[in-house]
C-alpha cells in the first residue's frame, strides 16, 4: 500500500496486537489462497454488449472506438462449478480480463491435485492473507470551518451545496488552506469556467472510506448523488465506511466541498468507492483484488481510476518485487492497469514514498507504460524527500508528473482539515485537475489530453527521474487542447506562477502567436542600486507555438550558493510582451 508519510504501519500493528491480546476490537483468521487460470472461457454466450459493461462503458468504447471483445466475457461458470465439485474451496473473486479466479481455503491443497482437470492452464499460490474480521465503529466527530464564512456555510448546507452565490469572497476565503494546492496546478481558472469535473467517474482504488457517508466534509457529495457506487473486493461484505481512512483523506483531496474551509480539485465529480487494500498487511493478493476493482470499474463506465496504492515488498518476502520488474509488462497490478487504460479509462498512480530510503524507486503499478505516476513537491515547487525516483527498469521517465505531496491539505475521518504527507495526496490533488480537465475535453483521447498537460509541466522541456514533467498548469493544458473559449490566440500571453513562494517556482510558460523571438533576462536588483544582467535566455518560437520550460528555474537553483544575496528581477520581452516580476535569493 502507499502509505502516509510517517511510521503508520507500526501504529497499526501494535494496536493490532493488544487486540490479539486482549480481544476487545478486532479478530483475525488467515486464509491461503491459490490463482487458477484457465486455457479458454468455454463457449461464450451469445449475449448482446449490453449484459457484458453498462451503457456508459459501452458509450466510452464508442467514444474511443474501443471494440468488446473475448476479454470482455466472463470466466467459464462451468469451469468453475467443475472446480468447485472436485475441491472444497471458495471462490475469493473472478477476473474476465486474465481468465483466472482467485480461491481460498482453510487447508492446504497441493498445487497438483489441479492437473487432472484440462481446461487448467495453470495454478499457483499468493501465500496466505490476514483478513480483519471488523466491527463496526461510531466515533464522534465535529468539523470546523473559517468564522468568516460560518452564515455562508450554513446557507450552503441548507441550499444543499447548490446555486450558493460566493462570489462577494475572496478565493482565500472560499478555498482556505486548500487554495495553494489547485492554484500550484493552474487549476484555478478551470472551476471559475464550471469546470470540476461534472459528469466524469472517478474510480477511487484504496484501502477503506471511514464516516465517508458520515462526515460533513463530504455532505455535497452525498446529497447531490455523487456517490456512484461502493464495493469491498477485499472483505466482499459491502461495506466500505468502517475501514481505514487512507481512503477518506484520498477522497477530500478530490471530492471535499466546504466553502471557506476545503474545496477539492473535482468536487463536482462522481465517485466509486473500491477497497482492494488490506492496510495492515501487504500481501499478493491485493494485486488481484485491484484487478479485480480495476474490471469493475470498467464494468460501470468509470473514465478515471485513481489508486493512491503502490507495491514493492510483502510481508511473504518471496514474493516482493525487484527493480528488474518495474518495466511496465511484468507485475500483474501493472498488466491490469494497462489493459484498464486499453479499454479507455485513464489510470493515475501515486510515484510511492521510498525517496528517502534505499529502495527508492517508484512502485507496480506506477511503473506502467500509460500509467500517469505522479510524484511531490512541496510549497516551493522543490520535490519532496520522500517521493520515489524513477526511471522504470527499462529506461522510461517516472514520476510523469508532480503536484503537492508536503503538507497536503486533507480531511481525516473525524471530519479534521489538517496536513499530511505522501504521493498517496498529490495524486488525487492532480486526479482531479484531470477530471475538470476531461470534462471540458469530450472527444479528445487521452494519450492527447496526457501530453498536453505533461507539455505544460515546470519541467516539459527537460524531464527527470525527480519529478518527470514537472508541476502542470491545467489553464496552459486547456489552451492547448482548444478547449479554452476565452484564449485570445491572436496575442501572445505568459503564464506567470505564484513566485511569493520562492524561486523554485519559477517556470517560463509562453504562448506565441506570431514567429518571433521571446528575450528573457534575469537580472540582480539590489535596493537603490544599478540592476546587473546575470544571464540571458532566447527562445525562437512559430505563430501558434507553446513553450514551458525550467532553464530559469534550473539556473537559479544551480547557482544558489554563487549568486549574490538579495533581489533579482526578470524581464519578459517579445514584439508583443513586456512582463517584469521578482524574487528573492536568500
Amino acid at each position: 500500500m502507499e502509505e502516509k508519510y510517517s511510521p503508520l504501519k507500526f501504529t497499526v500493528l501494535l494496536c493490532l496486537m493488544f487486540t490479539a491480546i486482549f480481544g476487545f476490537s478486532q479478530k483475525i483468521q488467515n486464509q491461503s489462497h491459490y490463482v487458477i487460470e484457465f486455457k479458454d472461457k468455454g463457449t461464450l454466450p451469445n449475449v448482446s454488449p449490453q449484459y457484458l459493461v453498462s451503457e456508459r462503458a459501452l458509450m466510452r468504447r464508442q467514444k474511443f472506438s474501443i471494440p468488446i471483445d473475448s476479454s470482455d466475457y466472463p470466466v467459464s461458470q462451468v469451469y468453475i462449478n467443475l472446480v468447485l465439485e472436485k475441491f472444497p474451496l471458495k471462490i475469493v473473486l473472478q477476473s474476465k480480463w486474465k481468465n483466472l479466479i482467485v480461491v481460498e481455503s482453510s487447508k492446504f491443497i497441493s498445487i497438483t491435485d489441479f492437473e487432472s482437470l484440462p481446461f487448467v492452464k495453470s495454478v499457483k499460490t499468493i501465500g496466505s492473507t490476514p483478513f480483519v474480521i471488523k466491527e463496526t465503529v461510531s466515533p464522534t466527530y465535529s468539523i470546523t470551518y473559517n468564522s468568516a464564512l460560518e452564515k455562508v456555510y450554513d446557507e450552503y448546507k441548507k441550499n444543499n451545496g447548490n446555486q450558493l452565490d460566493l462570489s462577494q469572497f475572496s478565493l482565500e476565503q472560499k478555498y482556505a488552506a486548500s487554495l495553494p494546492q489547485i492554484q500550484m496546478l493552474g487549476g484555478l481558472p478551470l472551476h471559475s469556467k464550471g469546470l470540476t469535473g461534472e459528469g466524469i467517474l472517478v474510480a477511487v482504488l484504496d484501502a477503506g472510506f471511514r464516516n465517508v457517508n458520515k462526515l460533513a466534509v463530504f455532505d455535497s457529495l452525498r446529497k447531490n448523488e455523487k456517490i456512484h457506487s461502493v464495493v469491498d473486493f477485499f472483505d466482499q461484505d459491502g461495506s466500505v465506511w468502517e475501514d481505514d481512512d487512507h481512503g477518506t483523506n484520498v477522497l477530500s483531496c478530490m471530492a471535499a466541498n466546504i466553502p471557506g474551509k476545503f474545496i477539492g480539485t473535482a468536487p463536482g465529480a462522481q465517485y466509486a468507492l473500491l477497497r482492494t487494500e488490506n492496510a495492515p498487511y501487504e500481501s499478493l493478493l491485493e494485486m488481484y483484488t485491484w484487478l479485480a476493482a480495476a474490471e469493475y470499474a470498467d464494468s460501470i463506465g468509470a473514465d478515471l481510476i485513481n489508486s493512491s496504492l503502490g507495491y514493492t515488498k510483502f510481508d511473504q518476502a518471496a514474493f516482493s518485487l525487484t527493480h528488474a520488474m518495474l518495466d511496465g509488462k511484468t507485475t500483474l497490478i501493472t498488466q491490469a492497469a494497462e489493459l484498464a487504460y486499453s479499454k479507455g479509462i485513464l489510470v493515475m498512480n501515486s510515484a510511492g514514498n521510498d525517496g528517502s530510503q534505499s529502495w527508492k524507486y517508484i512502485g507496480a503499478p506506477a511503473d506502467g507504460i500509460n500509467v500517469v505516476a505522479v510524484g511531490g513537491v512541496n510549497y516551493e515547487f522543490e520535490k519532496s524527500g520522500f517521493s520515489s525516483f524513477g526511471p522504470t527498469a527499462d529506461g522510461r521517465i517516472k514520476p510523469t508528473i508532480s503536484a503537492l505531496a508536503t503538507s497536503s491539505i486533507v480531511a481525516d475521518a473525524m471530519g479534521n482539515i489538517s496536513t499530511s504527507d505522501g504521493t498517496s495526496f498529490s495524486n488525487p490533488i492532480f486526479s482531479g485537475m484531470m477530471a475538470s480537465l476531461m470534462q471540458a475535453c469530450n472527444g479528445i483521447g487521452l494519450q492527447e489530453m496526457v501530453q498536453a498537460v505533461c507539455m505544460s509541466g515546470s519541467h516539459a522541456s527537460k524531464p527527470n527521474v525527480k519529478l518527470g514533467y514537472g508541476v502542470p498548469h491545467f489553464e496552459m493544458a486547456l489552451t492547448m487542447l482548444g478547449k479554452n473559449p476565452d484564449f485570445d490566440k491572436t496575442k501572445d500571453y505568459f503564464w506567470d506562477m505564484d513566485y511569493k513562494r520562492g524561486y523554485s517556482g519559477l517556470c517560463l510558460r509562453f504562448y506565441s502567436a506570431h514567429n518571433q523571438q521571446i528575450n528573457v533576462d534575469l537580472k540582480f536588483s539590489p535596493e537603490g542600486k544599478k540592476s546587473k544582467l546575470v544571464q540571458k535566455f532566447d527562445y525562437k518560437l512559430e505563430s501558434g507555438s507553446f513553450l514551458s520550460t525550467s532553464d530559469l528555474l534550473e539556473y537559479v537553483e544551480q547557482n544558489a550558493k554563487k549568486l549574490n544575496k538579495g533581489k533579482y528581477s526578470v524581464e519578459v520581452k517579445s514584439k508583443n510582451l513586456n512582463y517584469t516580476f521578482t524574487f528573492n535569493v536568500n
